[in-house]
């Protein structure tokens, strides 16, 4: 039984997607293939070059800190007339909650630096 119910659990968990969970990642996994979003390279590449010039130089999500291009083509948002970029469309809601923080957030982001 508990087999069972661990087999669901893990399964829910594949399919649930991107989640408001913080969770770290390495600099290496930004080159790396993942199973969601396929080569964090190739979704970038999908984006026009003035977006992905952006886009690199963010390199995380603001909400997930997931390396952007990693759940597929990362999604641009206006927050106060500013772009920013997030992993998934879960992360929006979030992102547009607290706007000074998140525009806090991507500007870190871009100088470096994260802070949680």
């Amino acid at each position: 039984m508990n087999r069972f119910l661990s087999l669901i659990a893990a399964g829910l968990l594949a399919v649930t997607g991107c989640t408001d969970a913080k969770t770290t990642s390495s600099p290496a996994a930004a080159s790396k293939p993942t199973a969601e979003g396929g080569d964090v390279a190739a979704n970038l590449a999908k984006l026009s070059p003035e977006d992905r010039a952006s886009a690199e130089a963010q390199k995380l999500c603001p909400v997930t800190d997931e390396p952007l291009g990693s759940m597929g083509v990362p999604i641009k948002l206006d927050v106060k007339d500013q772009p920013v970029f997030i992993c998934c469309k879960s992360c929006e809601k979030n992102a547009k909650k607290d706007p000074d923080k998140t525009l806090q957030k991507v500007a870190d982001l871009k100088k470096g630096e994260t802070k949680n």
